[in-house]
């Protein structure tokens, strides 16, 4: 199959995907939307990922969002998502991702908060649990950022350094 039909295909079913979206959830339309072209944009620029996270740390509460009695910040969404898309260029592309010594630590730490968060399930509630595992997603994404960061500094390190100097 050739690049302009696997497009055709990907194409067709961000558009079925997205009218799916609009007629059974439409408060969530644009928060989908969003998070196409923060996808395609961070893909494509990494960098791109990681001043949106910086925006939408100096949003603060302000921008609250709250879908279904779960409410996040658009800090959780662009940090976690930034980490995310981050791995999976990463692995897409083929390229190594070097764990060095703080890196390491901090994926024992995460590994640690995971063990620790499905050990005590059992002692949380439904609505406890949800809350602490918002937090360990913000947690992961905020400090993931240190991963994402570290690496682009030794591809771009102009870019990547006028972007940490301007936050």
């Amino acid at each position: 199959m050739d690049s302009i039909s696997e497009n055709k295909i990907v194409l067709s079913l961000t558009i079925l995907a997205l009218g799916t979206i609009a007629v059974f959830a439409p408060n969530f339309i644009f928060l989908a939307v969003g998070a196409l072209f923060f996808t395609v944009l961070t893909f494509r620029f990494p960098v791109f990922g990681i001043a949106v996270t910086i925006l939408a740390a100096c949003a603060g509460e302000f921008g609250r969002i709250s879908l279904d009695g779960v409410s996040f910040l658009p800090l959780d969404l662009a940090a976690s998502g930034t980490l995310l898309i981050w791995i999976a260029r990463k692995l897409l592309l083929k390229e190594k991702i070097e764990i060095d010594k703080i890196s390491g630590s901090l994926l024992i730490f995460w590994m640690i908060a995971i063990l620790s968060l499905l050990i005590g399930f059992t002692e949380l509630s439904p609505s406890e649990f949800h809350f602490a595992l918002l937090y360990l997603v913000r947690f992961i994404g905020i400090s993931g950022i240190l991963m994402v960061t570290r690496d682009l500094t030794k591809k771009q390190s102009e870019k990547a350094f006028w972007v940490l100097i301007s936050s």
